[in-house]
């Protein structure tokens, strides 16, 4: 009999539109716009060796090399 899991390492509760069960995961994370570690923005900053939380994404959006300054220094 073949059984199914689901492991999620970021675990965004707050949209989630079914209530599937998640037996494994790494962090419940609030409803932030991710950036990092694989996670992009139009390709940008998936190569961020952390996860970042954008708390003004409207700011971001009009500013996106803001952050650059942050993570690489320029």
């Amino acid at each position: 009999m073949a059984s199914l899991r689901t492991v999620a390492l970021l675990d965004k509760v707050p949209r989630r539109i079914v209530d599937v069960p998640v037996e494994y995961r790494g962090f419940e994370v609030g409803d932030e716009f991710l950036l990092g570690y694989g996670l992009d923005w139009e390709g940008h900053y998936r190569n961020l060796r952390s996860i970042w939380a954008v708390l003004d994404l409207a700011r971001f959006q009009g500013e996106p090399g803001l952050l650059a300054k942050y993570a690489f220094g320029r």
